[in-house]
């Protein structure tokens, strides 16, 4: 079953009000910066004077870390799309806007990429700015290339591996990298689902894990056992993703998931995401009676089966500027179902294609 949420309960985006009061804001800093932009060269050497851009028509002294926060959170809410125009208003803003550029990197073939990897190798201070890396299939540059890139940059948080570089030679990168988000398929990463080390260092850090094992298999029940086995001995693991294609391996994994229902340590989140009725192979509405799963931390999401390519990166997008990603929509799910909102014996989040 799906639920309609009372007004404000998944929205996490800025409200409206907010934003324009911003933008107002912002456009009166602007003419201030363009007019006072030389004057605070001037000041900078050795004066205690405070610089004329941080002073408002009433002689007060605007704080710079509010300016910095007002231009971050514009950059950032319009999903980076008002970064070039921002970088034009002046210099201190340049400096604080120009990390947010590639906060988020899909590493494909476009110019944007071949432009990402010059300038992490000529600017420390970008290279610190990058967060998340998606490394979509196929993309043309080597693993080799990939570490190069991935060591250059020591804030990483989330890393997407797809095709091409989820085998087993990413895990001592991994190890290095200690992301907290991870989309991948760990039964490729280790070769196998039955030589999954939870205890390997590439996962220790791991709070969000999406993954895509068992797609694309005849019988995925032995690798999603494998999988489901392995996350219940995972350290941080807070936020776990599977992909259950039919009601068959759904039977045959029942044991499993209760198991990590009970066993994870840290585990708030389990969400399955199952194919429509027509799919699975049964009513997707019954699936909690079915087989009863009744735990709260428990989430299903009826769709097809994931775009890798197209919603993968545009959810990925979401969530790594702060929107909402489906592990938001989640949060808010479980979150509204503590709160009365939605009846505790309700799993389905929405139908998402």
């Amino acid at each position: 079953m799906c639920v309609d949420f009372p007004p404000g309960i998944l929205a996490r985006a800025l409200p409206p009000t907010v934003l324009a009061a911003a933008c107002f804001v912002l456009a009166w800093i602007y003419t201030m910066l363009r007019v006072f932009d030389s004057e605070r060269t001037k000041l900078s050497m050795g004066s205690n004077i405070p610089a004329v851009a941080d002073v408002d028509r009433h002689g007060h002294v605007l704080p710079t870390d509010l300016l910095q926060d007002i231009f971050e959170r514009v950059a950032v809410d319009s999903k980076g799309k008002e970064i070039g125009n921002l970088l034009l208003i002046a210099r201190m803003a340049k400096l604080w806007i120009e990390p947010l550029r590639f906060r988020v990197v899909r590493l494909d073939g476009s110019r944007r990429a071949h432009f990402f990897v010059d300038t992490i190798y000529t600017s420390e201070r970008i290279a610190r700015g990058v967060h998340h890396i998606l490394l979509p299939s196929y993309c043309g540059w080597t693993i080799y290339d990939v570490f190069g890139i991935l060591r250059r940059c020591p804030n990483i948080q989330g890393l997407g591996l797809m095709d091409g570089f989820d085998g087993p030679a990413m895990l001592p990168l991994l190890a290095t990298v200690a992301p907290r988000r991870l989309t991948a398929t760990l039964s490729e990463l280790f070769r196998s689902s039955g030589q999954i080390n939870p205890s390997h260092p590439a996962l220790a850090q791991i709070t969000h894990l999406w993954l895509f094992d068992g797609e694309d298999h005849e019988d995925a029940s032995p690798i999603l056992r494998g999988v489901c086995e392995a996350a219940t001995l995972l350290p941080s693991l807070t936020h776990l993703q599977l992909q259950i294609p039919d009601s068959t391996i759904m039977a045959a994994l029942q044991d499993q998931l209760q198991d990590l229902l009970n066993g994870a340590p840290h585990l708030c989140c389990l969400l399955l995401r199952v194919p429509d009725t027509e799919y699975f192979g049964m009513d997707v509405s019954n699936l909690a009676n079915t087989y009863q799963i009744a735990d709260p931390r428990l989430v299903l999401l009826r769709d097809n089966i994931y775009d890798y390519e197209g919603g993968l990166w545009e959810d990925w997008t979401d969530g790594a500027l702060g929107g909402d990603d489906l592990w938001a929509l989640a949060d808010d799910f479980l979150s509204a179902k503590r709160a009365k909102y939605v009846s505790g014996a309700f799993l389905s989040l929405v139908d998402h294609s």
